[in-house]
């Protein structure tokens, strides 16, 4: 079994156990991440019509941020249930939090990761399962067993009606 994470509201001093916690389970295999994340989701949608748009001004996005311990770049995987996605490679953390970054400029725009989706509509949740090889990452053939990544994982969950 993958080691799974449980998401949480980290900012909240107290968690909020009306919101159902979305799950990620984490493993590695043919020298590449894989994740598969279990979205709690009552109202499932994403209404962007083509990829490398801003997806969270569309509805639900799942998200990967993935580093390399030894580099300062890191990379951003956004996954919208409606099959859309999102790819940037930052230059650093700190460049990011200084503001006025050009997100154009850091669009990967030849999609590099694998992912699926499932949606069940009826027990109200989406999954997504993604597969990022560590040689689209680091632009080598690399192996990543012995390395440290840092990773962060995040969604928005919209709903177009508010309840």
């Amino acid at each position: 079994m993958a080691p799974s994470l449980e998401m949480t509201q980290g900012w909240l001093k107290r968690q909020n156990t009306k919101v159902p916690r979305a799950t990620i389970h984490l493993g590695w295999r043919d020298n590449a991440l894989q994740v598969l994340a279990r979205l709690p989701d009552k109202d499932i949608f994403n209404t962007a019509t083509r990829n490398n748009l801003n997806l969270c001004l569309f509805g639900d996005v799942f998200e990967i941020f993935l580093r390399d311990n030894a580099q300062k770049s890191y990379h951003e995987f956004h996954v919208a249930p409606n099959g859309r996605w999102m790819q940037l490679k930052m230059p650093s953390a700190e460049l990011f939090s200084r503001g006025n970054v050009d997100l154009d400029s850091l669009r990967i725009p030849q999609l590099f990761i694998n992912f699926r989706l499932r949606i069940n509509r009826r027990a109200n949740y989406w999954m997504v399962y993604a597969k990022i090889p560590a040689s689209r990452l680091f632009g080598e053939k690399i192996n990543i067993n012995n390395r440290t990544w840092l990773a962060s994982f995040s969604r928005y969950d919209y709903s177009k009606n508010k309840r």
